[in-house]
């Protein structure tokens, strides 16, 4: 296993703060039936976390390689953001359910797996075709 890079322990540490941040507003949110508040955190999340890995991702040494680092930073969020929501659900059992969980896991993991797939056969996003004809 290789090791993390700076850049991918902060994207890490700055993830996880994110998310327990966005579920803890969430959960407060729904109590509280402050429904507008809810498309404007969910907004907010996607683009801190976008911009998370776009500064990070793009300061990062590794992505100067030949090597498509978009996947490890794919990874690395699916496993923080499921952590930090399966941990959650022993604090908060009042809006969140395991089953919900469970199930955005095993979808998003579809998607991670298609990552994958699609990253072994390409180097940086370029089919080996198109590189060395």
């Amino acid at each position: 296993m290789e090791k993390l890079s700076k850049n991918q322990l902060l994207f890490t540490l700055i993830a996880v703060v994110l998310t327990f941040t966005f579920l803890y507003t969430l959960s407060h949110f729904i109590t509280n039936q402050i429904w507008n508040g809810i498309y404007i955190i969910a907004i907010g999340f996607g683009l801190l976390m976008f911009l998370n890995g776009l500064i990070n991702g793009y300061f990062d040494d590794e992505r100067k390689q030949r090597i498509d680092i978009s996947f490890r930073y794919h990874l690395i969020t699916y496993i923080a953001i499921n952590s930090v929501h399966f941990i959650y659900l022993f604090f908060d059992d009042t809006n969140f359910k395991l089953l919900d969980a469970i199930l955005g896991a095993i979808a998003w993991g579809i998607g991670l797996l298609a990552h994958f797939l699609y990253s072994r056969k390409t180097i940086k996003g370029y089919s080996a075709e198109e590189l060395f004809e």
